[in-house]
């Protein structure tokens, strides 16, 4: 493991720690209504099945061919089978207004910082020398990328029902 990588992997732990006392320290907590609370039920259990579906694949691969499933490096699918079920959670979540909603939108503020780091995480792919580095760069950009294009697309569909709303009560 490269000495840089390590030194940043801990620097992003502290900054989390720190970002998340001081969010439990002066945040307010987030209330969320019946539905919401039942859609990201129905988020977590599609996101699941998913793993669990892609693992099992996997498994099947392995079994008929008596060797182990390796694209890139070892460990590479299981992390992309992870970001593909996460994904899946997300975006039942999001296009279900689990966690956003007209009332209570995505500030698009930090939705520009998400796509600048997305981009960012995908260039990144592009200057690293080893294949695993490569890739899994390649990986976390497209995830993040994705996620908040889907919060963009949500916010522009709910901005124009509430605009459709708004005219049709005038």
């Amino acid at each position: 493991m490269n000495m840089f990588w390590a030194i940043g992997f801990g620097v992003g732990l502290l900054i989390a720690a720190i970002v998340l006392f001081f969010r439990q320290k002066f945040g307010k907590a987030c209330k969320y209504d019946e539905r919401q609370v039942a859609v990201r039920g129905k988020a977590f259990k599609a996101g699941f099945i998913t793993f669990v579906i892609c693992e099992f694949c996997v498994f099947l691969a392995e079994t008929i061919t008596d060797a182990p499933f390796v694209v890139v490096a070892p460990g590479f699918v299981s992390i992309i089978i992870m970001l593909l079920g996460f994904l899946v959670m997300l975006e039942i979540a999001i296009f279900e207004d689990a966690y956003f909603s007209p009332e209570k939108p995505f500030s698009m503020k930090w939705c520009i910082l998400m796509l600048l780091l997305a981009v960012l995480t995908t260039a990144r792919g592009f200057m690293v020398d080893d294949l695993w580095g490569k890739y899994i760069n390649f990986s976390f950009g497209i995830f993040m990328l994705i996620v908040m294009f889907s919060i963009v697309i949500k916010n522009l569909i709910s901005k124009k029902a509430c605009d459709k709303d708004s005219d049709e009560e005038k």
